[in-house]
């Protein structure tokens, strides 16, 4: 059929679900129609994924994070917020206030990636923050820190970017940035967190977050290529 691998609406979406979730067509057709279905879902902001955790990426890791166990996590998004947004508006502060200490159905994942932007190679870390709005959408805070990848080298800790991102009928985040922070910044530390965990939570199942869907969606996958003086976990 030919709306197969075009959903444009709300019924086209309900129609390619239930022939994802049968799972009867070849896995070649099950990607089309997962990365259909994955790119309304991000214009609608009806799941997990957006725009710079998508393109020209692969998340080769994914780690759950627990709110009560895992707090270091969510008290270094709370300093990076505070203390390394420097131009963040009010409203925006606001919201991650909220979404990070008050939403009770707070979410948090990991995702490690390898990342090409305009040529030049990144590995990073994204420690993501989620709440259910009206259960079907989601609100988001994403904190990126990345090592640029010269040579095959990775370089270490340079750049963090942060996408702070409600659910509005507004497609684009409500704030973003982009810093180089120095050495000393709690972004920093972050990364150095992030990394240890990307070694340290590979054999933990309880941690590890993975779904079958996964399978079918072009930016999940293993590692590339090998690189030299990796902060991140290399599969083997």
């Amino acid at each position: 059929m030919e709306t197969s691998y075009k959903v444009e609406n709300q019924s086209d979406h309900d129609q390619v679900m239930r022939l994802i979730n049968d799972r009867k067509k070849p896995n070649a057709i099950l990607r089309l129609l997962m990365n259909a279905f994955e790119g309304y879902r991000q214009s609608k902001k009806l799941g997990w994924s957006r725009p710079w955790n998508k393109y020209n990426l692969t998340n080769f890791q994914s780690f759950k994070v627990y709110k009560e166990k895992d707090q270091d996590l969510i008290a270094f998004a709370n300093r990076i917020v505070k203390q390394e947004c420097s131009d963040i508006s009010i409203e925006a502060l606001e919201f991650a206030d909220y979404l990070m200490n008050e939403c009770d159905s707070l979410m948090a994942f990991i995702f490690l990636h390898d990342y090409v932007e305009e040529g030049q190679k990144f590995e990073g870390a994204t420690l993501s923050l989620g709440c259910k709005n009206n259960k079907r959408y989601r609100d988001r805070i994403d904190i990126i820190v990345e090592s640029p990848v010269i040579d095959g080298v990775s370089q270490g800790f340079e750049r963090m970017r942060v996408y702070i991102d409600p659910y509005t009928a507004v497609r684009g985040p409500m704030w973003s940035g982009i810093s180089w922070p120095e050495a000393d910044q709690v972004s920093s530390q972050l990364f150095d967190r992030l990394s240890a965990i990307s070694s340290d939570w590979q054999a933990k199942k309880e941690c590890q977050w993975n779904h079958w869907t996964s399978d079918y969606i072009d930016y999940f996958g293993p590692r590339k290529e090998f690189i030299q003086n990796s902060f991140f976990f290399q599969g083997h």
